[in-house]
């Protein structure tokens, strides 16, 4: 089954030019469609140039290990953050554009020269959450879509849980949350931006009562599972006990707690906004997400950290959400394709 969504896939692709975007639900083998064209381009030219490029820190996606695992050799690919994709502009015969959802217009204009350069040039980008409009259609139109919630509806994925944990905040938080909520209310938008709003999901992102509740449920009955958690800032992540992984690391550092939690030294992770996509951990059995916001593909993206084809397995994602907050709004939007989900008050 997942080798014919693969071929389908790649066939889309062929008959778009070479050049669009694949959009593949999480454990449907992207890096493998990537792959497969790697080893296609190779066959008339085996000088070929190839090119990696993402939003993400090169360490930390499964890019690497994947081309170890096919056979696939690293001569002639270069692999950068696509931040740094003005610097590459040159002569290339294959581009991997990984995370696609992640376009920006500088990305666009930069793919545009490439293109210039080697119009016979071929660019697949690949996603699991594919944008609604965007003018990288111009150039990559979305060749073939099997998403998420196609792959939970025909049972390809894990069995998962996931719930949405509602607590009272004590009363020196409520009290700040009234208050930041009231000027939020009150405040005028400065073109298109609340600054209230943002003091606003500040305040929530540093919620300590959060960290309070996640070491309670953690403690009483998975202590010893791989657990993986998304704090909802620096601070908040800093309250744990746990290895922390944020942006305020060294790369050194980050090579290494990464790293120790892949292979299972560590059992308990906590990050900031970093490990949502383009990460395939092994064993990881538990998630808990502290900082809820509204975007529907964010959290797609977290959420499919914990799927994957073992559908022996069970996995269990907690959303931990302040009652009587605006978060009780915001964690459900965008989760209407989940049956899956538990709504309980603690």
């Amino acid at each position: 089954m997942i080798d014919n969504i693969q071929q389908q896939a790649i066939q889309a692709h062929i008959l778009n030019n070479c050049k669009s975007i694949i959009g593949l639900s999480v454990g449907m083998g992207k890096t493998k469609i990537a792959i497969d064209r790697i080893f296609s381009i190779r066959e008339t030219n085996p000088c070929a140039k190839i090119l990696f490029t993402g939003a993400r820190e090169i360490y930390s996606t499964n890019f690497l290990s994947e081309l170890t695992k096919w056979n696939c050799s690293k001569e002639n690919i270069d692999m950068i953050c696509n931040k740094s994709l003005h610097n590459y502009i040159k002569h290339y015969d294959l581009i991997i554009y990984d995370e696609a959802h992640k376009e920006t217009t500088k990305v666009y204009y930069e793919l545009l020269k490439l293109i210039k350069i080697n119009s016979n040039i071929e660019i697949i980008g690949l996603t699991g959450t594919p944008l609604l409009n965007h003018p990288i259609y111009n150039i990559l139109p979305i060749s073939y879509k099997y998403l998420m919630h196609d792959a939970i509806e025909e049972k390809m994925l894990n069995n998962f849980e996931m719930y949405i944990l509602k607590y009272d905040l004590p009363e020196d938080e409520k009290a700040l949350y009234k208050y930041y909520y009231k000027r939020y209310l009150n405040a005028p938008m400065v073109k298109h931006y609340c600054p209230e709003l943002n003091k606003l999901k500040i305040f929530l992102n540093n919620l300590k009562s959060k960290v309070s509740i996640t070491n309670q449920i953690i403690d009483k009955e998975l202590q010893d599972k791989k657990i993986l958690i998304y704090a909802g800032s620096i601070e908040q992540s800093n309250l744990f006990n746990f290895p922390v992984y944020n942006s305020s690391l060294d790369k050194e550092k980050k090579i290494k707690i990464y790293d120790n939690f892949y292979k299972s030294k560590k059992e308990k992770l906590v990050n900031v906004g970093i490990l949502k996509e383009s990460v395939s951990i092994p064993h990881l059995k538990c998630g808990f997400v502290l900082g809820i916001d509204s975007s529907t593909s964010s959290k797609q993206q977290l959420i499919g950290r914990f799927l994957r084809l073992t559908v022996d397995d069970l996995s269990k994602i907690f959303f931990i959400v302040a009652k009587d907050t605006v978060e009780e709004k915001w964690v459900l939007n965008g989760m209407e394709n989940f049956k899956q989900i538990k709504i309980i008050n603690i």
